[in-house]
């Protein structure tokens, strides 16, 4: 092979690829990748967040308090998340005795009574209800 003369397989076309790909295969790949950044950026930056349903529920720690979140029993200031559910002390407790215990309380108010950080201490039974309905498990501390 003279100095002059290439070899098909080791010469590079126009942009820079070798020239056995032509250049509609190479405007496929540009398009193809083009299309795959369009749609893993679609989203990014706009502040929205995927629907509930999308989104996958990470495992590990807790998220750090900012120090105003409240109880989702009683209302009063929260300490932490506690058997899953962001509680404050009062109601960890409760709800771990209640737990243990295997208590079977009765409202005396026919099941309507307000929860707050006072009336909580009134009515147990009411005060156990809100604890389930708010997601707390045994089995989670």
């Amino acid at each position: 092979m003279s100095v002059n003369e290439t070899d098909d397989s080791q010469s590079e076309g126009p942009v820079g690829g070798p020239t056995g790909v032509g250049t509609n295969e190479i405007a496929t790949r540009v398009q193809v990748k083009f299309e795959t950044v369009e749609a893993i950026g679609e989203n990014a930056g706009d502040g929205s967040t995927p629907p509930p349903e999308q989104r996958k529920r990470k495992k590990g720690p807790s998220p750090k308090m900012l120090g105003f979140e409240l109880c989702v029993v009683c209302g009063d200031r929260a300490s932490g998340f506690h058997y899953n559910v962001l509680s404050c002390e009062g109601c960890k407790g409760f709800f771990r005795r209640s737990v243990i215990k295997g208590a079977g309380y009765s409202c005396k108010g026919g099941g309507a009574c307000s929860m707050d950080p006072y009336m909580r201490r009134k009515c147990q039974h009411c005060r156990y209800r809100k604890c389930r309905q708010a997601g707390m498990r045994e089995e989670c501390e």
